[in-house]
């Protein structure tokens, strides 16, 4: 099982955010308030990253990615788009976020310098889909992004170009299904992904 220093953070489907003091036993709770700025944006957090240097970044449905300060309690907002379902911080230090219905993008947690990828279904070197299950960095460094409706995304860090993976009806070996919702890299290199459908 995890031990109390693991788990100090918790998101909730409507309940806010939460802080657990292990030494205390105690949690804090943090919630949307209406007119507060430095609250929490929305209730519904279903994402949380914790950077190099320790801050904890929220990824809530609503309201924009949210990075909290635990010095202060309160939250900054960085708006770079709602509907957040995937975080994943890399080893470079970028925080990768996908989003439900605008896309991906990622932010440098030191610089808070961002890229977004532009929807271009026409485009190979750019994401097909902006509905973001799961990113996931695997054993080399390279990022890959699971979609609703269009399969695995295999994107380059350094260049920021995408190679995709998609269900080819004529070619047994392709994706079963081109809804992935998870990705993972076994101690073998062997990559499993799940599918929804």
């Amino acid at each position: 099982g995890a031990s109390q220093e693991a788990i100090k953070e918790l998101g909730t489907n409507g309940g806010g955010f939460f802080h657990f003091d292990p030494v205390a036993a105690t949690f804090t709770a943090y919630k949307h308030t209406p007119g507060t700025p430095e609250s929490l944006s929305d209730d519904v957090v279903l994402q949380l990253a914790l950077d190099r240097n320790g801050r904890l970044w929220a990824g809530p449905m609503n309201g924009g990615l949210n990075r909290f300060d635990p010095e202060r309690g309160v939250f900054n907002r960085i708006d770079l788009f709602n509907n957040i379902q995937a975080l994943r911080l890399d080893n470079s230090g970028r925080l990768w976020v996908g989003s439900v219905s605008e896309g991906l993008a990622w932010i440098d947690t030191t610089t808070m310098e961002s890229f977004l990828f532009q929807h271009q279904t026409e485009d190979p070197l750019n994401p097909k889909d902006t509905n973001i299950h799961a990113i996931y960095e695997d054993c080399d460094g390279v990022i890959w992004a699971a979609t609703a409706m269009a399969g695995l995304a295999r994107i380059d860090p350094q260049s920021n170009h995408f190679i995709h993976y998609v269900n080819d009806a004529d070619d047994p070996n392709s994706l079963a299904i081109n809804n992935i919702v998870s990705i993972y890299q076994d101690q073998a290199g062997i990559y499993w992904f799940g599918t929804f459908g």
